[in-house]
């Protein structure tokens, strides 16, 4: 429920009328609509105002009705993609979001919420398993929104799970460069840089940690610390390998000594695989995307 609400009032500022909030009633609407049934506009805005009023299911034949009578009405096409995105129909949503975008190829909403939904599909097919199919959808979500940092990271994963070191690595490098703050990315391009064996660039990423003061600096440290598993003495509990269970990292304001550095460095290429991060906060749309 949360994420539909969030849904609604993103989308109340991005695309609504704002005489339609503010001045227009529902009955006055319905009235407009008695005198003008094939008006394809005033279809829109009884969608636009049902959305608003939480009744998604009207607000979706109502946008159906609009794109009936004017089948290249790119607001419509777009309430219309909200909606089913809202309800869990990715496919339906995606359909009518491209159709938005080819009707008005300059509309920013459409190809930031065309971006959403196929970065909630490839998650989806991420977190399945399917990582060669859920990097082709997040390509897609990337090509449609460039600072998508949300699914450039969950790219990065993807091309990480296939083997391909690289292409994670620019993958996470262009999350960061959308989001310098998101520190899922600087852990997961540190834990790249690990698996590859550039330990000079893990520890950047550590560095950057440290500076976000994120707990996944000292994560990061213990991976780089016990690269053969955690000894049971160890002060650090992270969780096993793609789990999210509580853990107490090195504090990520802590830098380590010199003589630890070379430790870990020695230990480096010995490492396990690291798990990587791939998740939205919560399930939800990525509200800051259509700011």
């Amino acid at each position: 429920m949360a994420a539909v609400l969030l849904v609604l009032a993103l989308l109340g500022t991005a695309i609504s009328p704002g005489w339609a909030q503010r001045e227009a009633s529902l009955r006055q609407l319905q009235g407009a609509l008695q005198k003008n049934p094939n008006d394809p506009s005033l279809h829109y805005l009884l969608g636009v105002k049902y959305q608003n009023e939480g009744q998604d299911s009207k607000a979706l034949a109502a946008y159906q009705k609009a794109v009936s009578l004017n089948p290249r009405y790119a607001e419509a096409l777009l309430g219309l993609g909200t909606v089913k995105a809202a309800q869990g129909d990715l496919d339906g949503a995606i359909k009518a979001l491209k159709k938005a975008v080819q009707s008005d190829p300059k509309n920013k909403e459409a190809r930031t919420w065309l971006s959403v939904v196929y970065g909630r599909q490839g998650l989806a097919l991420l977190q399945q398993g399917h990582a060669a199919e859920a990097a082709k959808v997040l390509q897609l979500a990337t090509a449609n929104n460039p600072n998508d940092t949300v699914a450039f990271n969950n790219l990065g994963v993807a091309f990480a799970k296939l083997g391909d070191l690289d292409l994670a690595a620019q993958a996470f490098q262009k999350a960061i460069k959308a989001d310098p703050a998101n520190d899922g990315a600087h852990f997961n391009l540190g834990c790249t840089y690990l698996q590859s064996g550039d330990k000079t660039q893990a520890l950047n990423q550590y560095a950057a940690l440290t500076t976000l003061g994120s707990g996944y600096g000292g994560e990061l440290f213990a991976l780089m610390s016990y690269p053969k598993g955690y000894p049971v003495d160890t002060p650090y509990s992270p969780p096993q390998w793609g789990q999210s269970t509580p853990y107490k990292p090195l504090p990520a304001t802590e830098l380590p000594s010199s003589p630890k550095i070379a430790d870990v460095l020695r230990k480096t290429p010995d490492m396990q695989i690291p798990a990587y991060e791939s998740s939205m906060p919560g399930g939800e749309l990525p509200g800051s995307q259509l700011k």
